[in-house]
């Protein structure tokens, strides 16, 4: 009767302190997340190469568009409560890339509002996520948080960029708000005796004005770009600032409605910024 009850009050103390570590594990969790959001302490070594990403609660992407070389884009992570207000929430982002197989591409998301997080999915299905976050001062003084992954393309193919935040992908659902900063950056060689191309959406930069010159691929600027370029650059625009003369209509005598120039030219900034 004895060594029964002992075994009982054993099994008892083991659920308690079991119950105790769950929580304990959560709450430091939680304070994990405001502690090194505060003071930017590594927790982890901080290398580059594959994480296993493991099941976690559901959560959909949104789907966001194209990400392209050497392009930033600005996005933001929105939340409210419960969801339901008049903005809907926008707690896991993902952008199509399409990469070469060789091509050997930083990835790089950062913000100052969230600890963020990426993931890439390769056409096969292998999946990447950066290594642990690290914490940026610039030279202005701005404190920022930087999540990278630097990947050589295993195939060529559409490949699948999610930006999110620690906390949303922890969760499974949108907690984080704020905004960002994705780009995707890489050195690509191009021209030279084999005359290799640049993605449509970017300028090849030669070395010199010889046969057979050879150079990197650049962005380049607005103005360099075509009606239809300046359509897959996110920094610019098509803008009309004046009218070509119009021709005259032979049966009233009275010119026909204005022909607007257009010009790519980079985004007029919001006002208020």
């Amino acid at each position: 009767m004895l060594r029964r009850r002992s075994v009982g009050i054993v099994a008892l103390s083991t659920l308690i302190v079991g119950a105790l570590g769950f929580a304990g594990c959560s709450a430091e969790g939680i304070a994990d997340e405001e502690s090194i959001s505060q003071d930017g302490a590594e927790l982890r070594i901080d290398i580059d190469g594959e994480y296993p990403v493991r099941p976690g609660p559901r959560w959909t992407p949104t789907e966001m568009g194209e990400l392209r070389l050497l392009m930033p884009v600005e996005g933001s992570l929105i939340t409210s409560p419960g969801c339901r207000g008049i903005v809907p929430c926008l707690g896991f982002p993902q952008y199509t890339f399409q990469g070469q197989k060789g091509w050997k591409v930083l990835f790089s998301m950062t913000t100052q509002d969230f600890r963020p997080e990426l993931r890439i999915t390769t056409p096969a299905g292998r999946q990447y996520k950066n290594a642990p976050r690290t914490q940026v001062i610039n030279n202005i003084g701005f404190r920022y948080w930087e999540a990278k992954i630097e990947l050589t393309l295993p195939e060529t193919g559409e490949y699948t960029v999610l930006s999110s935040s620690f906390v949303n992908l922890r969760f499974g659902r949108p907690v984080s708000h704020g905004s960002y900063t994705l780009s995707a950056s890489a050195e690509l060689f191009c021209g030279g005796i084999k005359g290799i191309q640049c993605p449509e959406y970017l300028f090849c930069e030669l070395d010199g004005d010889y046969m057979d010159a050879g150079g990197t691929c650049s962005a380049g600027s607005c103005e360099q770009r075509s009606f239809h370029t300046c359509e897959l650059d996110p920094r610019c625009e098509l803008r009309a600032w004046g009218c070509n003369p119009p021709p005259i209509n032979p049966e009233t005598g009275n010119p026909y409605p204005c022909d607007p120039v257009l010009d790519c030219l980079p985004k007029a900034m919001p006002r208020g910024r």
